[in-house]
């Protein structure tokens, strides 16, 4: 009765992807998902000798499901957010090495509005994929700082200035990835890799969901 009631309602209210509205057995339909080009495996930056890489640029489908996870409560796109890493992941040499996952820290009041950590949501399951850590404890913001998307690269880098702080005591010893959801300058992940290396922590590689596509003409393989 209850598989029969449930086969009405999917006749009645069809099951849509969420970025194209069409008909889908699944929340992004596989159409959407090929759409999405993965970038080639060399960094997009380097700061203060870490590589920074993305594993796809912050346009079409991977907005939309960044955006739907950030700001409105899609926690179960960290799935597809974090298949997106692991298949750009797979292309690295880097791939080898162990790691500690470092997801960018929230400050608490943000956290209280959103509920949840979208990036640690991320992080855990890009960790299931590549059998890796998850480490929460070894960064935390530690300043509010205001909304970086407004503001140029000089009031980012001020905005941003002592934001963060270092538990070395958190840290296990291994290679460190620091991981969050657009590089659109780089402010964010040099501040926390300056806040690493003055705590003596300097074996750190950085990757993110997503980039400016200006980092990237002509870096897609697929």
């Amino acid at each position: 009765m209850l598989k029969i009631l449930s086969q009405l309602l999917d006749w009645l209210f069809p099951r849509r992807c969420y970025c194209c509205r069409k008909t889908s057995q699944t929340s992004v339909c596989n159409n959407c998902l090929a759409s999405i080009k993965i970038l080639k495996p060399t960094p997009i930056k380097i700061i203060n000798n870490t590589k920074i890489y993305s594993s796809t640029v912050y346009s079409g489908v991977t907005k939309k499901l960044i955006r739907a996870i950030k700001y409105h409560q899609k926690q179960e796109f960290d799935k597809e957010l974090a298949a997106l890493m692991f298949k750009f992941w797979q292309t690295l040499n880097e791939k080898e090495l162990s790691y500690e996952i470092i997801p960018t820290p929230t400050f608490k009041t943000r956290l209280k509005q959103r509920k949840y950590d979208h990036i640690k949501l991320i992080c855990n399951q890009f960790a299931r994929m590549t059998d890796s850590k998850v480490n929460t404890e070894l960064l935390k913001r530690t300043k509010d700082t205001k909304p970086q998307y407004k503001l140029t690269l000089k009031q980012r880098e001020e905005n941003l200035k002592n934001a963060f702080s270092c538990d070395k005591s958190a840290y296990e010893g291994g290679h460190v990835l620091l991981v969050d959801d657009i590089c659109t300058t780089g402010a964010t992940l040099s501040e926390m890799i300056k806040t690493l290396h003055s705590s003596g922590i300097t074996d750190i590689t950085a990757l993110c969901c997503s980039c400016n596509e200006s980092y990237t003409k002509n870096s897609t393989t697929s």
